[in-house]
């Protein structure tokens, strides 16, 4: 297979619902990523690439941030390449994830600006997020919260998908 399996990453399961980010069986390559050329760009963020199915979760998410702050969601980093893993990863050390095992890599995730620096959850943008992204299929990891075991960024925020409507 081409997947990398990566304990606590979610590696090889489909995306089902609400949850860690998933990656797509079959979609990445040998270097952890998918290809870009099968992602969407953001409409709103120039040059941001993510996964079809989480650029119109982020669309609709933007939406109601837009009617509440009068301006778009400040997309910082989306989609990047293992060559760009390697080059955070020498810069940031521990706040980066191994090269190959980033959700960025999948096309999942994103950094969004102004949330705050490291360790801090109480910014308009974060709260405004906590309260609104969940029912979008946006997620902030808990490994990455208060009491997580990895770094504590406020900015990095994952697509799990959402629940499938039942018509209940």
């Amino acid at each position: 297979s081409d997947l990398l399996p990566e304990a606590g990453h979610g590696l090889g399961a489909d995306l089902v619902g609400p949850g860690p980010a998933r990656a797509t069986p079959g979609l990445l390559r040998g270097d952890g990523t998918v290809d870009p050329a099968t992602l969407c760009p953001v409409p709103f963020a120039p040059g941001a690439l993510l996964r079809c199915d989480a650029v119109e979760a982020l669309v609709a998410l933007n939406e109601v941030f837009r009617a509440d702050h009068g301006e778009d969601l400040p997309v910082g980093g989306t989609y990047r390449s293992y060559a760009e893993q390697v080059r955070l990863r020498a810069a940031k050390g521990g706040l980066a994830a191994p090269p190959g095992t980033s959700h960025h890599g999948w096309g999942v995730a994103v950094d969004f600006e102004g949330f705050g620096g490291v360790g801090q959850f109480d910014t308009p943008l974060f709260r405004w997020m906590v309260e609104h992204a969940p029912a979008y299929g946006w997620v902030h990891p808990a490994e990455l919260g208060p009491g997580g075991g990895g770094p504590q960024e406020p900015w990095h925020w994952e697509f799990a998908g959402t629940e499938p409507q039942t018509g209940r």
